[in-house]
């Protein structure tokens, strides 16, 4: 991964000086400076950063084999203490950046948050760089394998909605293709807040996927059946593994600083965040415990599997792949936004020639993602897909549960009490417990 020495955005380059600096000279010396044109991407309003942050959150079809792996009780106790958690590492990244609006992106709160560890020293700066680094390779590998894997979904279920004849001229490798051209159009959208727009037809099919889901389990009755479905209690070793799926559950905050930045009005994340949580908590607490309680030990990962193979399940799946599809897109702005500022192309720059040069950059590096992709369907797709989980159990988990605490304690730590001190601590600790279960996870795999 390339890493050009600025510090403003995911491997910016092109820099300006903040409007407003602290008049404190040490600070100022501190400080990392903001991206180039940061001031026209404010336009995101309320709803659409809401918007947003449900689609990219929400996975509510994964939540009944999620409770399968943890239990009943600790399903409960997990799915309180994550949300409880998620919910306060949001607030305080929200905290840290509107209290230093240069701050707009993870790698800038990353290089200033390790200049602080050392602000007396002259290697500082040495120190700022290596923590922007760090942010910076942790949201590259968490993100670009994230829409890797949004890719391979796509290509499965167009390959489950494909009819079943000899003569089928499709493949999985030809659906990537097809795929990927049906994903150009998408790099067109210019930032995060613009994505609104399309994130309004990916609501309605988020609502008709949860309908499908009710409307399977109901129609079905699984849990009328003889024998009904079991469920024996998990097994600690099961309920130390699903301390990562709960962990995915929850992610996106390694791009909330990014999502902060494109607010027209920042002073309403707090807002943003609670009104996120209170669609996506009720939606995980009903699928997850109806999921469990209609499937039991039987529920897949993929629960479209537990579904009668009717009308009802290829529309759950159609809508499904529409969801991934702008997920592709979503998740990928955060990437390459940072690589387009590398390139000297300011966020301000609105002509043709800047849209050229931005539709050329994404198109490739969607095509990049695309090979991953391709090379996870050979003979090595299984360990590919390993060493993604281990990418997405360090990355995601440290975005989420332990580099908030960590970056907070560091900024705000003078005024923090001791027993505050000791709740960070022991979140950091089980953070640090969530990501060694993604990784003995992994490794088993590979």
């Amino acid at each position: 991964v390339g890493c050009p020495e600025g510090p403003g955005g995911a491997g910016a380059a092109m820099e300006q000086e903040p409007t407003e600096q602290p008049a404190d000279s040490e600070a100022v010396r501190l400080l990392p400076r903001t991206s180039d044109g940061v001031s026209a991407l404010r336009a995101g309003p309320l709803w659409g950063v809401v918007l947003n942050l449900v689609l990219y959150m929400a996975a509510p079809m994964s939540m009944p084999a999620t409770m399968k792996a943890s239990g009943w009780v600790w399903g409960t106790l997990l799915l309180a203490y994550s949300t409880g958690v998620t919910l306060q590492t949001g607030f305080l990244i929200g905290e840290i950046v509107q209290s230093s609006p240069h701050l707009d992106s993870f790698p800038a709160l990353g290089e200033h948050c390790f200049r602080l560890l050392r602000p007396e020293r002259e290697d500082s700066v040495r120190w700022g760089k290596a923590g922007r680094r760090l942010c910076l390779v942790l949201q590259f590998a968490t993100y670009y394998l994230d829409v890797t894997a949004q890719l391979l979904y796509v290509v499965q279920y167009l390959d489950q909605l494909s009819p079943v004849a000899s003569g089928w001229p499709m493949c999985l490798w030809s659906w990537f293709l097809v795929v990927y051209v049906l994903c150009l159009p998408l790099n067109l959208m210019p930032n995060m807040s613009e994505s609104r727009f399309m994130a309004l037809p990916c609501a309605l099919a988020l609502a008709l996927m949860l309908a499908t889901f009710f409307a399977e389990i109901f129609g079905t009755r699984p849990w009328a059946c003889d024998p009904g479905p079991a469920r024996a209690p998990p097994l600690p070793r099961s309920v130390f593994m699903s301390l990562s799926a709960w962990a995915y559950m929850f992610g996106g905050h390694g791009m909330y600083p990014e999502v902060i930045r494109e607010m027209k009005d920042p002073g309403q994340w707090p807002r943003a965040l609670a009104l996120t949580y209170a669609v996506v908590v009720p939606m995980y607490a009903a699928c997850g415990y109806l999921g469990y309680y209609a499937y039991g030990d039987f529920a897949y990962a993929n629960i479209n599997l537990n579904f009668p193979d009717d009308v009802a399940n290829r529309v759950s799946i159609f809508v499904q792949m529409v969801v991934c599809w702008y997920l592709v897109a979503y998740s990928n702005l955060v990437l390459v936004m940072g690589l387009e500022q590398a390139r000297g192309l300011s966020f301000s720059r609105r002509d043709r020639a800047a849209a050229v040069q931005r539709f050329v950059l994404r198109a490739a590096f969607l095509a990049s993602q695309v090979l991953v992709g391709l090379l996870l369907l050979n003979g090595q797709g299984d360990t590919l897909l390993a060493l993604q989980s281990l990418a997405g159990a360090v990355g995601m988990t440290a975005f989420t549960y332990i580099l908030p605490f960590v970056f907070h304690w560091i900024v705000f730590g003078a005024r923090l009490s001791k027993a505050r001190r000791a709740w960070y601590a022991v979140n950091v600790g089980i953070g640090v417990a969530i990501t060694l279960a993604g990784v003995v996870g992994a490794c088993a795999d590979l």
